[in-house]
C-alpha cells in the first residue's frame, strides 16, 4: 500500500491538470498494484498488505490501535502471535499465514482478496465520480473496512452531496414515465429476476428485496436493454431451446446478467442498499459484494450457473415460466 500511495502523489506531481480526476488515478494505480507487487519477492505483498492496524487486531488493542495506540505490552503480544514459526523473525510467510489477518465472515464465504477490494473500490469511484477523492483520501480506511467488516478507528465519512450515483446524476438523462411496454417486452423483463437472484446466488450472494426491484424499475425505463434481451434469446436459438439444454440456459442467465452489470445496472441496487445502513456498514457490504460479482463476470465461466439449474428451485422454475411466456409474447420458438 506504502508503493500505490508513493505511485499517487508521483502520478500526481507529473501528470498534466487538466482532464484529470481521482476517479481516473484510483483505477490507474489499482491496475498497477499487481504489477508493482511482483517486482518484489513473491510472497513480499504479505508485507504490502499489513498495517499497525492489522497489528492491533492480534490481541484486541482496541482493535484499530485507538487513541492510545499499541503500547509496550500489547507489542509484546503481537509479535508472537505473527511470528508462527517461531523463529525469532516474522517474515512474509508469517504474515500471509496468519490467520487473525483473514478477512471477515462475509470476506471468507466470498473468498475474495484485499486486491478484489481495491479493485472493487476503484468501480465504486466511476459509479459516484464525486466520491473518488474521498475513496483516494481514505483508501486505507475503505481498504481495512471492507476486509474487515469494521467500522475504521474515528473515522470520517463522505459528503451527502458526494454519494449521487451517476446513473441519477443531473447529466444523465432518465425516463420521465415508465415505459408503455408491448406485451414481448414485458416477458423480456420476466426474465430479469430469476437472472439476476440465480447470478448473485452462485457467488454466494442474496440482494435485499429492495435492491432487486431498484435493478428491475431501472431495467424497465430502458428499450435498449430489453431488446438486448431479445437479441440474446434469438442467438441462441430462441426459448425452446435454451430451456431445453442446461447450458444453454446458463450462458442465457450469464449473457443477461453481464449486460446488467456492463450497463451499470447493478449500481442501482448497491444504491439502494446504501439508502438503508450507514456509510462504513455500507463499505464494509458493498465492496466484497461488488469484488465477487466483478471477479464473476470477468472469468465469464458458467460451471456454478450449470450446477445451481441443475439443483432446480423456485428461481429456475421463474426462468422457465418468463421463457416460456416470451416464446409465446414475442413469437420465438
Amino acid at each position: 500500500m506504502a508503493i500505490l500511495l508513493l505511485a499517487f502523489v508521483l502520478v500526481r506531481q507529473l501528470a498534466p491538470v487538466a482532464g484529470t480526476d481521482d476517479s481516473a488515478f484510483l483505477q490507474l494505480l489499482t491496475s498497477r498494484m499487481p504489477e508493482l507487487q511482483g517486482r518484489q519477492s513473491p510472497s513480499f505483498s504479505a508485507y504490502l498488505d499489513f498495517t499497525l492496524a492489522d497489528a492491533a487486531r492480534a490481541c484486541g488493542a482496541g482493535m484499530w490501535g485507538g487513541s492510545s495506540g499499541i503500547d509496550e505490552k500489547a507489542w509484546d503480544c503481537i509479535f508472537p502471535k505473527l511470528d508462527l514459526d517461531g523463529d525469532g523473525s516474522i517474515t512474509p510467510s508469517d504474515v500471509a499465514k496468519a490467520s487473525w489477518l483473514q478477512g471477515s465472515v462475509l470476506v471468507k464465504r466470498l473468498n475474495i482478496s484485499k486486491q478484489d477490494c481495491r479493485e472493487a473500490t476503484a468501480l465504486l469511484a466511476t459509479w459516484y465520480p464525486k466520491l473518488a477523492p474521498f475513496l483516494v483520501r481514505h483508501a486505507q480506511e475503505v481498504l481495512l473496512s471492507a476486509w474487515t467488516g469494521v467500522k475504521p478507528f474515528e473515522a470520517s465519512e463522505p459528503r451527502e452531496q458526494d454519494l449521487a450515483l451517476a446513473a441519477y446524476s443531473a447529466g444523465s438523462p432518465q425516463p420521465q414515465e415508465l415505459l408503455e411496454l408491448s406485451d414481448c417486452q414485458e416477458a423480456l423483463l420476466e426474465t430479469v429476476p430469476p437472472v439476476l437472484n440465480l447470478a448473485t446466488s452462485v457467488v454466494g450472494l442474496s440482494l435485499p428485496h429492495s435492491a432487486a426491484e431498484a435493478v428491475l424499475k431501472r431495467v424497465s425505463l430502458d428499450a435498449s436493454f430489453l431488446a438486448k434481451v431479445h437479441i440474446v434469446v434469438s442467438e441462441l436459438g430462441g426459448p425452446d431451446k435454451i430451456l431445453k439444454n442446461t447450458e444453454a440456459t446458463a450462458s442465457f442467465v450469464f449473457r443477461i446478467a453481464a449486460e446488467i452489470w456492463n450497463d451499470g445496472v447493478l449500481a442501482t441496487a448497491m444504491d439502494e442498499i446504501r439508502l438503508s445502513m450507514s456509510w462504513w456498514d455500507w463499505v464494509s457490504t458493498a465492496v466484497p459484494m461488488i469484488a465477487s460479482l466483478s471477479s464473476f463476470f470477468l472469468t465469464g465461466s458458467t460451471l456454478n450457473l450449470v450446477i445451481a439449474l441443475g439443483l432446480g428451485g423456485v428461481n429456475v422454475v421463474n426462468l422457465g415460466k418468463a421463457l416460456t411466456s416470451t416464446a409465446q409474447a414475442c413469437e420465438l420458438t
